[in-house]
C-alpha cells in the first residue's frame, strides 16, 4: 500500500513537470480586441441580401476569433488570414459583378449566381466552424485532463485505493500528452 501511494505521488510529480515544461514552452499570446471588418469587405458585404450579409458578418465574426485564439505562424490563423484577405472578398466580388437582375436566374450550365453565394459562403463557414470546434474538443480534453490530475492529487489519504485511480492518472498522461502534441 505505501508503494502504490508512492508511485502516484511519482507519477504526479511527473505530470506536473510535463505542464511546467510544456507552460515554458509555449509563447504567450497577444490579446486583441476583434476589430471590425475591413472597409473593403464592409463594403461588398452591405451590397448583398439580407441572409447573405448574415452568414458574411458570421464568417468575419469566426475567422477573427480564430485569429485571437491560434499563434499567428499556426495553419488555422492562416487559414482565418486567407479568408479575410482573399476567400470571402473574391467570392463577394465575383458574385457582386453579376448584374443584380441576373442574380437569380438559373443558368443552364448550373445554378444562379445567388444559389452559388450561398454555397460557397456555406463553405466558408462550415471550415471556420469546424476549426473552432477542434478547439472546443481541445478545450474540453484539457479540463479533463485538468480534472483528473486534481482529484489525483487532493484526494483523501482516508479514502480507498483502488485500481480506478491509477487509470485517472493514465488517462491524465495521456491527454498531456495529446495536447502537447497538438500544440
Amino acid at each position: 500500500m505505501v508503494m502504490d501511494a508512492l508511485t502516484v505521488d511519482v507519477a504526479a510529480a511527473a505530470a506536473c513537470i510535463v505542464v511546467a515544461i510544456a507552460a515554458l514552452r509555449r509563447k504567450p499570446r497577444v490579446r486583441r480586441s476583434v476589430p471590425p471588418p475591413t472597409l473593403a469587405i464592409a463594403r461588398l458585404i452591405r451590397e448583398l441580401r439580407r441572409r447573405h450579409r448574415r452568414v458574411a458578418r458570421a464568417i468575419v465574426e469566426l475567422a477573427y476569433e480564430c485569429l485571437e485564439r491560434h499563434p499567428a505562424s499556426s495553419f488555422e490563423a492562416f487559414t482565418a488570414r486567407e479568408t479575410l484577405r482573399s476567400y470571402l472578398p473574391e467570392t463577394l466580388a465575383a458574385y457582386l459583378a453579376v448584374p443584380r437582375v441576373l442574380r437569380r436566374v438559373r443558368r443552364a450550365a448550373g445554378p444562379s449566381a445567388d444559389d452559388e453565394l450561398s454555397r460557397q459562403l456555406r463553405t466558408l463557414h462550415n471550415g471556420l466552424e469546424r476549426i473552432r470546434e477542434a478547439d472546443a474538443e481541445i478545450g474540453a480534453t484539457r479540463m479533463t485532463a485538468n480534472g483528473a490530475f486534481l482529484d489525483e492529487r487532493f484526494t483523501s489519504p482516508d479514502s480507498p485505493r483502488t485500481s480506478r485511480r491509477r487509470s485517472v492518472l493514465g488517462e491524465f498522461v495521456g491527454a498531456l500528452e495529446t495536447a502537447l502534441r497538438q500544440t
